[in-house]
């Protein structure tokens, strides 16, 4: 669960260095409003044990998680709406392309599913579209 939690982390920390974000929020159960936007939502979506090894001392485990990030904007605009939202989903994203490290290993965020643009104030034409990213890593629980 250590690891895990380096991952989310650094994932936030990056999220929220992002120029221009006005919001960010972390496994949020409410929708934003257009006032938040520019805005970003890190959810967790858990993780799985792929196997496991003995060693001495130590067990090690081999881990898939997931993560979605959720990206919102509102502008003047439809037409603008549609760019404004790419523009800001590739920095979204940008800020999330290098490789996540931690003490032991580092890994990388490979990106497996898109959603549809969902339009959640018409009238201030705010839109907005998730991605969902999976991270493969090793967690050792060892004695060191």
């Amino acid at each position: 669960m250590i690891v895990y939690e380096t991952i989310v982390t650094e994932v936030w920390k990056r999220l929220t260095q992002i120029q221009g974000v006005n919001r960010t929020d972390r496994n949020p159960d409410t929708d934003p409003e257009a006032t938040d936007c520019p805005y970003v939502a890190l959810f967790e979506l858990g993780e799985v044990t792929e196997g496991t090894q003995k060693r001495p001392g130590a067990k090690i485990y081999k881990k898939r998680m997931q993560i979605g990030v959720e990206a919102f904007v509102a502008s003047s605009s439809a037409e603008a709406a549609s760019r404004d939202l790419s523009n800001w989903l590739e920095k979204v994203k940008g800020a999330l392309n290098s490789a996540i490290s931690w003490p032991g290993g580092t890994s990388d965020l490979i990106e497996v599913e898109m959603t549809r643009v969902a339009t959640l104030d018409a009238e201030n034409h705010m839109k907005g579209r998730g991605v969902t990213y999976e991270i493969m890593y090793i967690e050792n629980t060892g004695n060191h």
